[in-house]
């Protein structure tokens, strides 16, 4: 145990369906455009848990599930880790992501995303600070948004890892973000040296929430991202100095 260090980590095991009261950690739930449910799933061997996300059949509405995490200041700063692991039913007419998100301006998120609006072939990593299409509505690099594509794409009915981490002293030394799928090689964001640059997030103690979302991108062609487990860790708060 350190003052310094907050820590989460939750199988979704236990708890209730309703906002506030999902999985062992009590998680928020929230429908974009009145549509989507949440359930409990049926374990598998080696997933002892799972709550399902069920898009319902309304274009761009769907469910989010989401708990309070640090401060957007802690994120610029700080070494953390965050672990999820979905399984996507279908990557047809589908939008799914999960990271370190904003969820609620749609804006400054530091995400794993798939959107096939957007024409993505496989999932992406994204770095982006305000809302809108030149922010995390663009497809790729653009005024507000640093995007590199993972080397590998959505499996309908597998269960992918997702690890996205900063670490102070990164690539050259410079601080640097990383994301990875499974065993693949991670992608870097960072000043110099990197598969892209960093972008920036803002600061001023914005809230950020940590998470996964999805939402049908065609109507009547509901999709569930069964969500197994997310693991949240940041280490040198400042709690306390003696």
């Amino acid at each position: 145990f350190s003052l310094s260090t907050f820590e989460l980590t939750d199988d979704f095991a236990y708890g209730l369906i309703t906002t506030g009261n999902i999985g062992e950690l009590g998680w928020n739930f929230v429908q974009v455009a009145a549509a989507g449910t949440i359930a409990l799933g049926t374990e598998t061997p080696g997933h002892p848990g799972v709550v399902n996300l069920v898009e319902g059949t309304t274009d761009n509405g769907g469910p989010k599930l989401y708990k309070v995490g640090p401060i957007s200041d802690d994120i610029i700063a700080k070494d953390w880790d965050f672990y999820s692991v979905l399984n996507v039913s279908a990557v047809t007419s589908v939008y799914v992501s999960t990271g370190i998100i904003d969820y609620t301006a749609e804006a400054d998120q530091i995400r794993v995303r798939f959107d096939t609006d957007l024409g993505d072939a496989t999932w992406i990593f994204q770095i982006c600070n305000a809302a809108g299409a030149a922010g995390c509505a663009a497809a790729g690099d653009d005024t507000n948004s640093k995007v590199v594509a993972s080397t590998l794409a959505p499996s309908a009915g597998v269960y992918q890892v997702f690890h996205v981490y900063r670490r102070t002293s990164g690539v050259g030394g410079n601080p640097t973000i990383y994301f990875q799928v499974d065993a693949e090689t991670p992608k870097t964001f960072c000043s110099s040296g990197c598969d892209d640059t960093l972008g920036t997030l803002s600061a001023g103690s914005k809230q950020m929430l940590l998470g996964a979302a999805t939402l049908a991108r065609a109507a009547s062609t509901s999709r569930t991202v069964q969500v197994d487990l997310i693991h949240f860790k940041i280490d040198g708060l400042a709690r306390y100095t003696p």
